[in-house]
């Protein structure tokens, strides 16, 4: 179903009111301000389970226009250059705006289910397992944003044993066991191409030694998605060929904590061509290694021990929010508002890929779109 903007009838949430940043009494709200079009936040009035919400000018004026319900003011049609439903689906879905429906106003889930909401196949296997790791933070009822947002992330991860405890207890026997620590043999690939990073950090990073064109603002990041087992022996055959195929730079857990995430070992292209060309060369060699696959990562290699995402805009290495955990964020914030509201024809798992959808995110493979939010 398609909703007919110019004649449907909306208004705001009467369970939020708006605040301008300068209008909070918190610092943090101060230092926000600052933010390009910033216009504050959206608080929950007392007795409404909604999250607080950061909203630009544009949300706020079109918040403010809709106090009293009507159509959708004439500016939305206007200035949105043709994208006026996907904005009004994302705030009705965020609960920010209401829709009216048979006398009565929904939003949330509710709303979603006025839509006509794909139903496409996962394709692949790394899709199917994002998918697995949606349904079980579906079934976690008491857990928070935030939390589930960690769990998510944090699906696929292998579980800490005793007897792996006691093969790598601290930092300098996972990089022994990886050859990576300084006194090993065989480091001349590494060596050739690559200069170590700081042993300090959680990672240890490598970036390439021979000059290369300047980082875009945008990253994109290949994870091999191999059990770390076979690490040992791969790693120089794959550090080689990341070196080869234009990897600016990768980086590997040092621990048994991060050698057991899936996302282990992470290298980074200034282009997407070039991540592919570099994948393409890797393919051989982990064609016969045990996978460890690396779920919301969208997939290149059959089974899932290659695949691929790109950070919002200006991240790097971590420094800001990187592709999985962007999508686990609003994957989580999807399911939490979900609870409590019984929609046969959306469950929660499916309203929260309708959501990410909507922030320009392919639910079918996990790889991101031409109208993909982050790139901005």
């Amino acid at each position: 179903m398609s909703i007919a903007w110019d004649n449907a009838r909306l208004r705001a949430n009467p369970g939020y009111r708006a605040v301008a940043w300068n209008r909070l009494e918190s610092e943090a709200g101060s230092a926000l301000a600052r933010e390009a079009d910033s216009f504050g936040v959206l608080i929950p009035r007392e007795g409404f389970d909604l999250p607080i919400v950061a909203v630009d000018r544009d949300t706020a004026l079109l918040f403010l226009s809709l106090q009293e319900p009507g159509p959708a003011p004439d500016f939305m049609f206007a200035t949105s250059q043709g994208d006026a439903d996907p904005i009004l689906r994302r705030l009705l879905f965020d609960s920010i705006l209401e829709l009216e429906q048979a006398g009565r106003f929904v939003s949330g889930a509710e709303a979603c289910s006025l839509f006509s909401v794909e139903r496409g196949a996962a394709c692949g296997n790394l899709a199917k397992l994002s998918i697995d790791a949606l349904s079980y933070g579906a079934a976690l009822a008491n857990v928070n944003a935030t939390t589930l947002a960690q769990k998510l992330y944090n699906y696929n991860r292998r579980p800490s044993t005793p007897v792996l405890r006691r093969l790598l207890p601290d930092r300098a026997a996972s990089l022994a066991f990886l050859r990576l620590d300084r006194a090993s043999n065989g480091r001349g690939v590494l060596d050739a191409f690559w200069s170590r990073g700081d042993d300090n950090s959680p990672w240890l990073a490598f970036t390439r030694r021979q000059p290369s064109r300047q980082r875009a603002g945008q990253s994109y990041k290949l994870y091999v998605g191999v059990a770390f087992e076979e690490l040992p022996e791969s790693l120089p055959s794959i550090v080689g060929e990341l070196g080869g195929n234009g990897a600016l730079q990768f980086k590997i857990g040092t621990d048994l904590d991060g050698l057991l995430r899936p996302d282990k070992l992470i290298a980074y292209f200034p282009s997407k061509d070039a991540l592919l060309a570099a994948a393409q060369a890797l393919g051989p060699v982990v064609a016969k290694l045990a996978v460890h696959a690396v779920p919301f990562s969208a997939e290149i290699a059959a089974g899932g021990a290659l695949s691929w995402g790109t950070d919002p805009a200006n991240a790097w290495l971590g420094d800001r929010l990187s592709w999985r955990q962007w999508i686990c964020d609003k994957l989580a914030a999807a399911l939490v508002s979900a609870r409590g509201r019984a929609v046969e024809a959306v469950a929660p798992w499916q309203f929260a890929l309708e959501r990410l959808r909507l922030e320009g995110v392919n639910t079918d493979t996990f790889t991101p779109t031409g109208s993909w939010s982050g790139a901005a």
